[in-house]
């Protein structure tokens, strides 16, 4: 397993939009929970079906969704890191 703990490349400044995509990712996937939770396994797997990734069923906002969607709060979390340290 590769384990990141940095890099060589130093910062300019603050970055802005990787916090922000970070932030995304947990509201989609605290969204994803409630709505799980809510109203049964049912309107989970309908919500999965609304959002990741099919382009062929003419829906064109699953290119961008399908990117903020997890499985689990491990995959979350190692998708999290990964995008904060690189």
């Amino acid at each position: 397993m590769l384990i990141p703990l940095g890099t060589e490349r130093s910062r300019k400044r603050p970055s802005v939009v990787t916090p922000a995509i970070m932030v995304a990712c947990l509201l989609v996937y605290v969204a994803q929970v409630a709505a799980a939770r809510g109203a049964g396994q049912e309107h989970s797997f309908g919500m999965l079906d609304q959002f990741i990734l099919d382009p062929t069923m003419g829906r064109w906002w699953t290119l961008l969704t399908s990117v903020f969607m997890h499985a689990d709060v491990w995959h979350l979390g190692g998708n999290m890191l990964f995008l904060w340290v690189f």
